[in-house]
């Protein structure tokens, strides 16, 4: 639950930058502002290039009449920009726009701006709207959960209420993205989210993807990981790794998995938040299962040694431990198209992968189903 509401927090923070689609015959942005407190003929807005994941520079700016304002320009290709009406004292707002050539129309509010009128434009717009939608009601849904006087069925029922939400969320995403991966706007979807797609839904989408969008860096990227992960799915034999011991001595995935053990490949950092708290569990499935068959082998994504060796020690991991001490760019976490900690994948008796992504309630049950 957690995760997606992170994502979705992150998405709505996406497009309040904004972004525009490419045509010759350059573009004009006919904006109207509505609900706004204090709003004065000659009101400032602003048109703004998102050059980081919070940094904005203003590359133009026109002021309001009468409710509305207007843009015009050139634009080579799409491109994320923001429309800001900031003005001291008064209600501020925001719209993401893909800036591109053609005819844009945005409506500012105080709420939910958005900007349609092309193609990129009317794919990502819906996207938002769908977003902010879920979101506006996990965000309900998550204050009626600390409500302390709830029932468990009441608070059983409010948690699949959310679960039902993030599946409507990837649902609404996918379905934006189908026949428009061929543009900008599909490709930035994309980015927000394909860390929380399953295999088969990633591959379906990327499959779409154009040749002629080969050279984009994201693209290669997100191509390399989908091979990686078909590599590496559910039924699928394990991929061995040699890497390193904390004390530097080598160590292969094959010295553990394959030899009659189910095994649990836990990848995982000293430094990640959430690896910490889920490691107790991760204790206790050890130790409840280790003399019944099961192996645990931990891969850190750490840099610093000396932190991976405390954390070991401090968190009581007692199984094996791996790695190359290369962060994000380890080669463990490339080969098994890992893209967020903590990630587990479990192996069967004979190297079979039997799930990836398991949560510790998942293990469990099926540590019972296999081993008990």
């Amino acid at each position: 639950m957690n995760k997606t509401i992170k994502l979705l927090g992150c998405t709505l923070t996406a497009f309040l930058l904004a972004a525009c689609n490419g045509k010759q015959n350059g573009y004009t942005i006919q904006g109207t502002i509505s609900d706004i407190v204090g709003l004065e003929n000659g009101d400032s807005v602003f048109l703004a290039r998102q050059e980081g994941p919070s940094q904005l520079v203003n590359i133009d700016s026109t002021t309001v009449k009468e409710g509305t304002f207007t843009f015009k320009g050139n634009q080579e290709k799409p491109e994320l920009f923001s429309i800001i009406y900031q003005n001291e004292g008064k209600d501020h707002a925001y719209a993401t726009v893909i800036l591109e050539n053609g005819n844009i129309n945005v409506s500012l509010t105080p709420n939910l701006s958005l900007a349609r009128g092309t193609r990129n434009n009317d794919v990502f717009s819906a996207y938002i709207e769908n977003s902010r939608k879920n979101f506006v009601e996990i965000e309900k849904t998550i204050e009626q959960l600390e409500d302390k006087s709830i029932s468990d069925e009441q608070r059983e029922s409010l948690t699949q209420k959310i679960e039902g939400l993030e599946k409507n969320f990837i649902t609404s995403s996918i379905n934006a993205m189908n026949g428009n991966m061929d543009t900008f706007s599909g490709i930035t979807i994309l980015k927000n989210i394909y860390y929380y797609l399953k295999y088969e839904e990633l591959e379906t989408l990327v499959n779409q993807i154009p040749e002629s969008m080969d050279e984009d860096p994201f693209v290669q990227s997100i191509k390399e990981q989908v091979g990686a992960l078909k590599k590496t799915a559910e039924g699928k034999q394990f991929v061995d790794l040699a890497l390193q011991d904390p004390k530097g001595k080598d160590i292969k995935l094959s010295d553990y998995c394959g030899k009659g053990k189910v095994v649990l490949i836990d990848f995982w950092a000293s430094w990640c938040g959430p690896c910490r708290r889920e490691m107790p569990n991760v204790v206790e499935a050890y130790k409840k299962y280790k003399n019944k068959g099961f192996e645990i082998v931990g891969i850190s994504l750490d840099n610093n040694g000396e932190a991976w060796e405390k954390a070991i020690e401090d968190l009581h991991i007692t199984w094996p431990q791996m790695s190359d001490l290369k962060g994000w760019e380890s080669e463990a976490a490339k080969e098994y198209a890992i893209n967020s900690i903590p990630h587990t994948i479990l192996v069967d008796k004979d190297g079979t992968i039997l799930a990836r992504g398991l949560s510790s309630e998942e293990l469990m049950k099926r540590l019972s189903t296999l081993l008990d």
